[in-house]
């Protein structure tokens, strides 16, 4: 029987893909509906290096929000568009159990989530393959990939103001500011985050893109 961490209740890693359900095919032609939209060149640079797909018939509808099974998919696929031999694979360290949840088990994310989680990453347990995914949680799950794939080391850092920093669940904060010193996010003209809204598939997508340039510069670790 598989072991997987005790902490963890999901993470994958399969085919260097976004997709909403099993059996989606990929789309090897540019997508139909995102010109002109938000992120189109990075969504276009990452289906270029296969690490996003599309929903079917060319479109990747960029303004749908994402699912948690679907935003471990792009983490995992930007990770495994890094990967080389000079990077070993990270090691699973704590506690196991014998079993997980059979509803991360049993789907068409399954060989990922089990992927991903030998890889060291986790989600929070409150989430489900099928739950919509909010910005401060997408971006505190890309965070954590960059800090154990680079191997990074803790940094002290200014703060940046932010309006709606009240509304950041505090488990968040640290992974959030990161995010902004790293120009992984931004705040908007207001200097809002928008922690608790649903992130789209745009969005985690331009998010990904600017993490993937942030690793192409940083050392990894031996």
């Amino acid at each position: 029987m598989r072991r997987l961490n005790k902490n963890v209740i999901g993470f994958m890693a399969v085919s260097l893909a976004i997709t909403l359900a099993s059996g989606l095919t990929y789309a090897n032609v540019g997508f139909t509906d995102i010109q002109g939209t938000y992120g189109e060149a990075e969504i276009r640079s990452l289906q270029e290096r296969s690490i996003v797909r599309g929903i079917g018939n060319g479109e990747f509808k960029p303004e749908s929000s994402l699912s948690t099974a679907e935003a471990v998919q792009l983490i995992a696929g930007g990770l495994k568009s890094i990967s080389s031999d000079k990077k070993e694979e990270l090691k699973l360290e704590g506690e196991t159990v014998e079993m997980y949840s059979e509803v991360w088990l049993e789907g068409w994310y399954a060989d990922a989530f089990i992927d991903f989680n030998d890889n060291g990453l986790s989600v929070p347990a409150e989430l489900t393959p099928s739950s919509s995914i909010t910005k401060e949680q997408y971006t505190a799950l890309l965070i954590d990939m960059i800090e154990k794939y680079a191997g990074l080391p803790l940094i002290n850092i200014k703060p940046e103001e932010i309006s709606d920093a009240d509304d950041i669940t505090p488990a968040y904060q640290g992974a959030i500011q990161r995010s902004l010193v790293w120009d992984i996010t931004e705040l908007d003209d207001k200097l809002n985050f928008s922690p608790r809204a649903e992130i789209t598939r745009a969005e985690a997508s331009v998010m990904l893109f600017h993490a993937l340039e942030f690793l192409s510069k940083h050392p990894y670790r031996h």
